[in-house]
């Protein structure tokens, strides 16, 4: 009778313990006074405002710093130690430097040298290193003497330290780095190459720059051109490219210098201006001097060539994963894909930064308009668009925010009006049915949705989305001409203060794990 009992509860609370253990956890930073802590969305202080320095939390735990100088705009000095996602201190205030956990291990630094630490502050790995990174793909970078090199999570040397500068691996690789005598346009005395975690070189260190693995692809350099290698450590798109950007959604921006118009050879007529233009910039001893070179084959040679590179444009195109040019060279920018669609440009905006008017004050052109200029988006297909305005997506309903005549407004796919024009200068959805507006006039910030305003003050000077449908507000207290000292509160939907402006401010809050 009673093991039935006990089972009747234990089935009783399971579901409440169940939900309790997957309940997600949300803190964010705060700032007060110089001094750091962590908040919940109730504005409930669980990391008390008393730490110099802080990383990010990982793995449950966060490394925190006391008694942190300015040095350079950077905190140095004083203890770290280790504290829960619950506020509670974990490993006490002792290390001179500490990094977050990463498979287990913390990297940590004691009496000038590093080691790794576990969750409970056992030494795993001797301090032994003056220098380390922490563990990936159950490698960690180690330096000894000037050279890098990788070992395992029990402290044994996997790959034998070779490298002037390595990188942690990711995706299977580490990018390393061998200095020469010899400068390169990256700035660095030496070559990249590629290491897999068995210490073999796939790639040679003969490229000037390999860049982190995204979506799949990693851009390197060579020669000033641009090419990208695929998660074997493959060559997969040749290098030819002049600029690349990163893949997103299958697709990269790449770009080619391109010949737009070609102007004729200079005459000699030409030579001689350019001659002439010369003299007049260098004293006067200096004139024999530049007849010389003017006489010089090689260097008319140059100049004719310089007058042809001059008329060469970077373009960008779009590629797909396999190397195939889907949309041609064509855009002055392109930005990546996102959800089909990614936004280009053809030229510079005409006039930028330029006005000019006529004797009755009315702005006049500064260049022709091209017909391209509507233009705004590509898709996948490489169809050219004009979209007006920011889509986004309310209750699975599509929507666009966008300008006109009255001012900016929220429209549906059929143009028509979801929260008419004319109220505000500016429009920011924040999600969930949440949006902020700026009135240009009055200054004023207002949070609102599609049916009514929440609160709107011109004292506002941010307000960003926090969890649970409540918001963080940069609230201005001082304003002295273009100095203004703001404080950060959290607000519930309703327009409430839950925590009244106190902190210097808020980060977004981020959810630990």
């Amino acid at each position: 009778m009673k093991s039935f009992f006990w089972i009747f509860i234990f089935a009783l609370i399971s579901p409440l313990i169940s939900a309790q253990s997957s309940q997600k956890t949300f803190l964010a930073y705060t700032l007060h006074q110089g001094k750091i802590g962590f908040i919940d969305p109730q504005g409930n202080p669980v990391i008390p405002v008393e730490f110099d320095n802080a990383r990010l939390f990982s793995e449950g735990l966060i490394a925190l710093n006391k008694g942190g100088k300015e040095v350079n705009h950077e905190k140095k000095s004083g203890k770290w130690g280790f504290w829960s996602k619950t506020g509670k201190a974990i490993i006490p205030l002792k290390y001179e430097d500490a990094r977050a956990f990463t498979e287990g291990l913390a990297l940590v630094k004691l009496h000038g040298k590093y080691g790794f630490i576990n969750k409970q502050g056992k030494v795993i790995i001797d301090f032994q290193y003056e220098n380390a990174k922490p563990f990936s793909n159950g490698l960690a970078a180690v330096k000894v003497g000037k050279k890098w090199g990788f070992i395992d999570k029990q402290g044994k040397m996997k790959i034998s330290p070779g490298f002037n500068e390595v990188q942690s691996f990711h995706q299977g690789f580490s990018i390393v780095f061998h200095y020469n005598n010899k400068y390169f346009r990256t700035g660095k005395y030496g070559r990249f190459g590629l290491l897999n975690p068995h210490g073999k070189l796939v790639l040679d260190t003969i490229y000037d720059d390999i860049h982190p693995f995204k979506n799949g692809f990693a851009r390197v350099e060579s020669n000033q051109k641009t090419g990208f290698i695929n998660t074997a450590g493959k060559i997969a798109i040749p290098i030819q490219f002049d600029a690349a950007n990163d893949f997103s959604e299958g697709f990269a921006a790449v770009a080619k210098y391109i010949t737009t118009h070609t102007k004729p050879a200079y005459t000699l007529q030409q030579i001689d201006s350019l001659k002439q233009i010369h003299k007049r910039r260098f004293p006067k001893s200096s004139k024999k001097e530049v007849d010389s070179l003017f006489k010089n084959p090689e260097f008319i040679a140059f100049l004719q060539q310089m007058r042809k590179e001059s008329e060469k444009k970077l373009k960008y195109g779009y590629i797909n994963s396999q190397g195939k040019v889907i949309v041609d060279f064509q855009f002055k920018y392109a930005q990546p894909f996102k959800n089909g669609l990614a936004h280009i440009q053809f030229r510079e905006v005409p006039g930028s930064g330029i006005i000019l008017t006529d004797n009755n004050g009315n702005r006049l052109p500064t260049s022709t308009p091209h017909s391209n200029d509507r233009y705004n988006a590509v898709d996948k297909n490489g169809q050219l668009l004009s979209i007006k305005g920011t889509t986004i997506v309310v209750n699975q309903q599509p929507l666009v925010i966008r300008s006109s005549k009255q001012g900016t407004g929220v429209f549906n796919e059929n143009g028509e009006t979801y929260i008419a024009p004319g109220r505000y200068h500016s429009i920011h959805y924040l999600g969930n049915g949440f949006f902020v507006g700026k009135s240009e006039k009055s200054g004023h910030k207002t949070l609102f949705t599609a049916s009514k305003v929440i609160v709107s003050h011109p004292n506002f000077s941010k307000i960003e989305a926090a969890p649970y449908n409540r918001f963080c507000i940069s609230y201005i207290v001082e304003k002295d001409g273009n100095r203004v000292k703001t404080k950060s509160g959290i607000m519930d939907a309703k327009g409430q203060w839950i925590l009244k402006p106190t902190y210097d401010f808020i980060l977004p809050f981020n959810e630990v794990e």
